[in-house]
């Protein structure tokens, strides 16, 4: 039987009096992998940072793996399940890459036996081990970006939320955390990924949520036989 991981139920988010997400159902199940896409400044955002935690929604329900961020103990098991890259890496600028590394993972409250491991991890997966002694605000935007996505799967997540993840990345990272990802597909780790990657991203995924109007509509992948221009055109298109 599949197991529900995510339920959303009649959510809504006001932002500054704006209505960004209202009356939105979801559910999502262990093992998904999902692209959120639509135009900028639809919610893709502030649906990823309810989904972590991050935002308040104004109302409704919102529970993963049947817990809550409105109970204290259930948010501190809940962050401790997802792993979060931001659309701008949250970065210290004077601090090395691994010496970042290393504070958040402490943060993560990975067991000390395992921190030098899982930073070396990390930085193998994302190519930063060159790097790694070289201070963040050196580096270019791209090789920051890989930061921002080294940290996010530190803990080994069972849910990893990405935001633009390949924003700033050269063809040949893409293609390597795509290939990355879909090793975590394979250990049946969730994805949520809001993405304008059709060429890597988003045709790895299950499906694609299209978000218009603070509503959600579903569009099942692979679109087979789809160019980019048809592909646009189905989620960018007025409805």
């Amino acid at each position: 039987m599949q197991e529900e991981l995510f339920y959303i139920q009649s959510l809504s988010v006001n932002v500054n009096s704006r209505l960004i997400l209202q009356h939105l159902d979801l559910k999502v199940i262990r093992g998904e992998s999902i692209a959120i896409v639509g135009n900028n400044g639809c919610g893709k955002t502030t649906l990823l940072k309810v989904m972590c935690g991050l935002v308040n929604p104004s109302q409704g329900i919102l529970r993963i793996a049947g817990m809550s961020f409105a109970n204290s103990t259930q948010a501190l098991q809940l962050k401790r399940l997802i792993g979060y890259a931001a659309d701008t890496p949250p970065l210290y600028h004077n601090d090395t890459v691994r010496s970042y590394l290393r504070f958040i993972a402490e943060l993560k409250q990975i067991a000390k036996h395992q921190l030098t491991a899982r930073v070396n991890h990390s930085l193998e997966i994302l190519d930063l081990t060159q790097v790694s002694n070289a201070p963040i605000y050196t580096l270019s935007k791209g090789t920051q970006q890989r930061v921002n996505l080294a940290q996010a799967i530190l803990s080994n997540p069972e849910i990893l939320v990405l935001d633009e993840p390949t924003t700033g990345l050269d063809p040949e990272h893409c293609q390597s955390f795509a290939q990355y990802l879909i090793q975590l597909q394979a250990q049946n780790i969730t994805l949520i990924i809001a993405s304008h990657e059709y060429t890597t991203i988003v045709p790895i995924c299950d499906y694609m949520l299209k978000i218009t109007n603070g509503t959600v509509q579903k569009i099942m992948l692979p679109l087979a036989n789809k160019t980019i221009r048809e592909l646009n055109d189905q989620i960018y298109s007025a409805t």
